[in-house]
């Protein structure tokens, strides 16, 4: 992990020492934001943060009130060998430091942590809304795991999937990207060019090994994988990891290639932030 921030941290943190001019603007703004957001401003940045953080500890809380959790806490990683659980965690644990810079606009780091998250969580959550709502709209089969049958199988039957009741699932598979969205357009600013070239690509593909040994490892100990769109051979799997991939880097492009630049609610006009 440390080695990690290291490596990503100069794509957008430049050295102090460095006169603004010479600075990436994306990189010099975002150094400036936090504290020339006005009251106003900031209550909103911090609706938004506190109210996307609570709905999402609730949807992920009330899981455990449907039979699909009882299910899935048997087999092998339980919660976690699904990756909507990962990036609702990534997605709540940057709405969490979000809060803290809006409280705390003077901590040094909070600023670039939340940078760090936002690269990983953003196109991560607009991946899995896309996947899981095409999916579930046209192939429920490929994404829902169907309910064990109590008595003998039948070829007339028609399956009986695991489904989470609308809000839960709202906020499970919905709201991490709509908030993320909604963030990163109001109150960040975009990413350089630097950190799109390398940041985003490493990002996702830090991402993607990480999920890809993980879900594996669980397979093994279950016998199946949790979306039944992996279960097929390995080389299949590989390219279905490797386009996954791919599409979260080319969400991240298109998000960031389709900001201002500036956040909707960025610093006031009378701060000290110069736009060149």
């Amino acid at each position: 992990m440390l080695s990690t921030w290291m490596l990503l941290r100069p794509l957008w943190q430049p050295h102090s020492t460095t006169h603004p001019e010479t600075l990436d603007r994306h990189a010099f703004h975002c150094q400036l934001l936090s504290d020339t957001m006005p009251p106003t401003h900031r209550f909103a940045s911090t609706l938004l943060h506190v109210c996307a953080a609570s709905c999402m500890a609730w949807g992920y809380t009330e899981m455990s009130r449907t039979a699909f959790d009882a299910w899935i806490r048997e087999q092998g990683g339980g919660r976690w060998q699904f990756l909507t659980i990962q990036g609702l965690a990534l997605a709540w644990t940057t709405m969490v430091i979000g809060t803290a810079e809006d409280v705390f606009p003077r901590i040094p780091g909070l600023r670039s942590l939340k940078r760090i998250s936002g690269l990983v969580t953003l196109p991560l959550a607009f991946l899995i809304s896309l996947i899981y709502w095409s999916l579930i709209l046209f192939a429920p089969n490929l994404i829902m795991s169907e309910q064990p049958s109590e008595g003998p199988p039948s070829s007339m039957a028609r399956p009986n999937f695991f489904r989470l009741p609308l809000a839960v699932d709202v906020c499970l598979h919905g709201l991490p990207a709509i908030a993320l969205f909604a963030d990163f357009f109001l109150f960040e600013h975009a990413y350089s060019r630097t950190t799109m070239k390398r940041g985003a690509p490493l990002a996702a593909i830090g991402m993607a090994i990480e999920y890809a040994l993980w879900v594996e490892r669980c397979a093994k100990t279950s016998g199946f994988y949790p979306y039944p769109f992996l279960n097929h051979p390995p080389g299949v799997r590989i390219s279905i990891y490797t386009c996954c991939t791919a599409l979260s880097i080319a969400f991240m492009w298109m998000l960031n290639a389709s900001h201002p630049g500036r956040p909707f609610f960025g610093a006031t006009s009378h701060g000290h932030v110069k736009q060149q």
